[in-house]
Order: C-alpha cells, then structure tokens, then sequence
C-alpha cells in the first residue's frame, strides 16, 4: 500500500501482511519502530449497506465512480437514483479514493479500511483479446481483507472461486 499515512507519525507506505486464521497486519514503512515491533491489526469497520455515504469505494486512478457498474447502479431509480427521499444510500454518494496500482494494492485499502467496497472490473476489451483476471492478482489481497474482517464474494454474493477468470 503506497497511499496517505494511517497515523500521525507514520509516513508513506506500509507493509500488509496476513495468514488464514491469523489476522492482517501492518507496519507502516517509515515508523521509526525497528525490527518487529510497530505491527498493528487491520480491522474493517461496519458500514450500513444503506448509507452510502458512509462508505469509499476504491477506484484506479483513471477511473470515476460515476463510470463504473457500481456508480450506475447507484444512480439507477432502482436504487432511488434521482428520486430524493426513495433511498437514502443513493441520496449521497459515496466517497471515492483512487489508488494507481493493481488489485492487491485496492484489497490492501479494504482491509486497512482506507475504503469500505471495491469491485472488480476488467476493462472491456479484455474478454475480446482472451484475457483474463489471474489468479495472483487476487489470491493475497483477498485474505488480507477477510482476515481484516471483509466479507468479500462474487458479484452474486457467493465465494470467489480463483481460477475461473
């Protein structure tokens, strides 16, 4: 993770690392704190899935919340886009951080709670050139943000099952 420091004192970057059944953790790069000590938990926080404007989603940098699947969604009438008061969730939008690197670096920001959802989008032209999400891409960043507490599924709400593209 390369983005804005978590705590007064640290500096820029910090190292994410987690075990099934052990937690995630992090120590921030510039602490000053030597050798092992400096290591905290990351814990996500609860959010209510209908306010979301208590929530960041986490984008690429060339990306707006407003262009993507979640964004649209968001603003559709069946989520109450453009009718105030049908939805509060989609009264407010939610907040939005950009991160210019891959997915390990937007599940990192999950599970340091730097941002509450990330969606996982190839561009469009992916399945016309025959390419795929791999499975590195994804595999330790998703147990970084479960063993941080996030709940993390595919689009219909099952379990990601790495490997199927």
């Amino acid at each position: 993770w390369r983005g804005p420091p978590l705590g007064p004192g640290d500096g820029v970057g910090v190292v994410v690392a987690s075990s099934a059944g052990e937690g995630c953790w992090y120590k921030p790069l510039f602490s000053g704190e030597p050798g092992l000590s400096g290591w905290r938990r990351a814990r996500v926080s609860n959010v209510s899935a209908d306010a979301s404007a208590d929530w960041t989603v986490v984008t690429s940098e060339g990306e707006r919340l407003e262009n993507l699947p979640i964004g649209v969604a968001l603003a559709s009438e069946t989520f109450g886009g453009g009718v105030p008061g049908s939805n509060p969730a989609a009264d407010e939008t939610p907040r939005e951080v950009r991160v210019g690197c891959g997915s390990l670096c937007k599940y990192a920001a999950v599970a340091l709670d730097v941002a509450q959802v990330f969606v996982q989008h190839p561009p469009l032209d992916y399945a016309l050139k025959g390419k795929r999400c791999m499975v590195w891409d994804h595999a330790a960043g998703i147990i970084c943000a479960v063993e941080a507490g996030a709940t993390v599924t595919d689009l219909r709400g099952g379990a990601v099952r790495l490997g199927d593209g």
